[in-house]
């Protein structure tokens, strides 16, 4: 007797193709990551806990060129570098931050992957008096990728780089979580600057493409051929 269809054995190869596909309704957990608008538009700008300030450069800025772009958060530069008696060009005293919400929306469970480049630089010649501190924030703290107090990043010293972490599971489906970029101000007239570029924050595949597999392997088993009775 033929063995009657199943549900997987009837699927068709688009339904298959889309199992390999992320899981639809998650949703893009950030907007303009990379800056595309050209504008900050999607992201919070604020310098010393009093929001955006007025004008908003040269505290914040975007740079570069359409497929490039950048945002540059910047702190204790001055007209005549190194002469705190000169005209301020910034208007920060304590830290500038660009933060965004992150819509953390997916499969229960679902880690997401956070990643960014970023680079550290400035007019100091030793040891850089300004440092950087990026990391998740719950309105109050920072917090690292495992959920506990601390951070995605810190730099005291001057460099570039890439980071790309996987967040913790228990992230999924949270409410009330930025991801938050700061450059905190020094004491002397020598500027730096905290420059970002494609900030990206994704479901992680690594659940996803197993589950297709999971499917594509369920269809090849009912779809063997059964010796004959």
């Amino acid at each position: 007797m033929r063995p009657q269809p199943t549900a997987l054995t009837v699927l068709s190869p688009a339904l298959l193709a889309a199992a390999l596909l992320p899981l639809p309704g998650l949703a893009a957990p950030l907007t303009n990551g990379d800056f595309a608008t050209g504008t900050f538009a999607g992201w919070t700008t604020d310098t010393d806990g009093g929001g955006t300030p007025t004008p908003l450069s040269p505290d914040f800025q975007i740079l570069g060129s359409p497929g490039s772009y950048a945002a540059r958060l910047e702190a204790d530069y001055y007209a005549t570098p190194g002469n705190t008696g000169s005209t301020a060009l910034d208007q920060v005293q304590y830290a500038n931050t660009l933060l965004q919400g992150l819509d953390l929306t997916g499969t229960p469970g679902q880690p997401f992957a956070l990643s960014f480049d970023w680079t550290f630089g400035g007019q100091e010649t030793g040891a850089p008096d300004e440092n950087v501190q990026i990391g998740l924030w719950d309105g109050t703290n920072f917090h690292g990728a495992d959920g506990s107090l601390g951070f995605l990043l810190t730099q005291t010293a001057y460099g570039s780089g890439s980071l790309s972490v996987a967040l913790d599971p228990s992230f999924s489906n949270q409410p009330g979580w930025s991801i938050a970029l700061q450059l905190n101000s020094g004491n002397n007239a020598n500027g730096s600057y905290l420059q970002i570029a494609n900030v990206e924050a994704v479901p992680e595949p690594g659940l996803i493409f197993p589950l297709g597999l999971a499917v594509l392997a369920g269809v090849r088993r009912l779809r063997r051929p059964r010796p004959r009775t």
